[in-house]
């Protein structure tokens, strides 16, 4: 049985909203702890940053990414989603 994650950790700020500076950060520790305290593998566990791509926090690539983990497992798997940083609309 396989256990995997795709995490989202977004920093940035949309209009009029606050940023969350340590959502990043916050990702990156929460791995560390599923790796070490829950059994969760690195090669299992996605995470979406905005270190490099503010686009990253889409639905459509949020999407995407949590289509692919659930195609790739099977009956008995865990499958773990977590979301640190704001919500919000931008229209394109």
């Amino acid at each position: 049985m396989t256990k995997s994650c795709l995490g989202i950790g977004l920093s940035y700020t949309l209009e009029n909203q606050t940023s969350v500076p340590e959502g990043r950060v916050a990702a990156q520790r929460l791995k560390s702890c599923l790796i070490r305290q829950f059994g969760f593998k690195n090669k299992n566990i996605t995470l979406l940053l905005d270190v490099k791509d503010p686009n990253v926090g889409t639905t459509r690539n949020i999407l995407q990414k949590f289509k692919k983990m659930i195609s790739k497992s099977k009956s008995g798997d865990t499958l773990l989603m977590f979301y640190i940083g704001h919500g919000g609309h931008k229209y394109q």
